[in-house]
């Protein structure tokens, strides 16, 4: 009978620390894409946690507005996006970006906003590997 609870102590000390765990993800960069044929104008990205706040402006068709930055840890912080289409004004309900499954811990990722031809957001993190 001891032995079964060395074997149930010896399991939960290894699966505390693993339950535990939650990587750091790691971006330096904030990009909005304009797939649509209008422009996008009054482009505005808001972390609602660190008060930060990115202006893109206008976005023409087909078009990128890229802000770079040193590289942060994403601390999976509600994100609010505004902006104008077709004449009316839009904005996003906070969401959070997903981190992707599989990643390279030393590569900073890229945040993507996607803006499709309807005025709708995809968002994503993407990474360039060098192989």
């Amino acid at each position: 009978m001891t032995r079964y609870i060395y074997i149930l102590i010896a399991g939960l000390l290894v699966a505390g620390p693993a339950a535990a765990y939650q990587p750091s993800y790691i971006f330096n960069e904030l990009r909005v894409v304009n797939n649509s044929n209008e422009t996008i104008s009054g482009v505005t990205l808001r972390d609602k946690s660190s008060g930060r706040v990115y202006d893109c402006g206008d976005i023409v068709p087909f078009g990128v507005c890229s802000k770079r930055f040193g590289k942060r840890r994403y601390a999976q912080n509600p994100i609010e996006i505004e902006w104008a289409f077709g004449g009316n004004a839009g904005r996003s309900d906070e969401f959070v970006l997903e981190a992707p499954a599989y990643y390279v811990t030393s590569i900073a990722m890229t945040a993507v906003l996607d803006i499709s031809e309807a005025g709708a957001i995809e968002a994503y993190f993407d990474q360039h590997t060098p192989f």
